[in-house]
């Protein structure tokens, strides 16, 4: 892997160009950022609301709802196609069941501090690679093997470094990780070709109907939280969930599938940043080294052997289904 810096400290990829000196590259690396503090928002909006008051159900049921009529409108009046039939109808049910990972994630949120529980979840495309393997989409192989003991030792370094941890909560993050590496699987060969905005809208729609009818059978439908937990509701499903998918979306158009996927990894860094502004919850040493080897195993997967050239070729590994599989947390 060759890589040279000008005078002018544009890093310099072999054979490619120069990286982010286009503008459309720098938009679409600012817009892809963007999408990952929103997302890395998520963990530590979800603990302030559970202070606020607000119940877990209620909140994910308000979420996606909100979320939903937001994502339906911004179809409509960018006139998008919309999904029809049987495209619809699995939307809605892999919505359904994906609700069920997010509700797994945001109960961990209650167990353990937000920067741990997003780096657990974060186990997701190390999970995808093995799945892969043992359902033969993909053969396994040594880069395979390797990011996943790469991902596995940056996991078990950030536990080990985190002093007092919740078991429950550690099970509930990884469950949710296992959950959204199936989701990915099986919405890759269940729905090519929609539109990513009406995917994503799909998906929001059969979350919202599957948590609702969870949160009428326990009693958590009607939110009893004040003005505050309200606003907080909304900040999730604005800032968290409409906001981080636009964003993401508007990022892959200027950098690729690929590329996007790379750069938004940065989130559980940006989560527990922010983690540590709202409580003081800081990563010690070996919780950072963890973080990192997590974010080199997505490198490792992602980028083909043969130097950083990939980046600006079609030379990725793209376990690439619809583009709002990376958009819905």
């Amino acid at each position: 892997m060759t890589a040279g810096v000008r005078p002018s400290n544009e890093l310099v990829i072999r054979g490619n160009g120069p990286v982010g000196t286009r503008p459309g590259e720098r938009q679409g690396l600012a817009l892809v950022l963007a999408s990952a503090a929103c997302f890395g928002a998520l963990g530590v909006l979800s603990q302030l609301a559970y202070r606020a008051g607000v119940r877990v159900l209620g909140l994910l049921w308000g979420r996606y709802l909100i979320a939903a009529a937001v994502l339906w409108l911004l179809v409509g009046a960018g006139r998008r196609a919309l999904p029809r039939g049987r495209s619809a109808v699995t939307g809605v049910a892999l919505g359904a069941g994906y609700s069920a990972q997010a509700l797994l994630f945001a109960e961990s949120l209650r167990h353990l501090e937000a920067g741990l529980a997003d780096l657990l979840y974060f186990a997701y495309p190390a999970l995808v690679a093995v799945l892969a393997t043992v359902l033969r989409r993909e053969r396994w192989s040594r880069r395979r093997a390797g990011a996943t003991a790469v991902a596995i030792a940056g996991l078990v370094i950030g536990l080990v470094g985190g002093g007092r941890i919740d078991p429950a909560g550690v099970t509930l993050a990884l469950l949710a990780a296992l959950g959204y590496a199936g989701y990915v699987l099986a919405s890759s060969s269940l729905l090519k070709g929609i539109d990513p905005l009406g995917l994503a809208a799909l998906l929001c729609t059969g979350a919202a109907l599957a948590l609702g009818a969870d949160a009428l059978a326990h009693g958590q439908l009607v939110l009893r939280a004040g003005v505050h937990g309200l606003l907080l509701v909304v900040a999730v499903a604005l800032l968290s969930t409409v906001l981080g998918i636009a964003a993401f979306l508007a990022g892959v158009q200027r950098l690729g599938p690929s590329r996007a996927s790379i750069v938004s990894s940065v989130e559980p860094a940006l989560t527990a940043a922010f983690g540590f502004a709202a409580f003081q919850d800081r990563f010690g040493p070996l919780q950072l080294l963890g973080a990192g080897l997590v974010f080199g195993s997505v490198l490792i997967l992602e980028i083909r052997l043969g130097g950083l050239g990939g980046l600006r070729g079609r030379r990725f590994r793209r376990y690439e289904p619809a583009l709002a599989l990376e958009t819905v947390r």
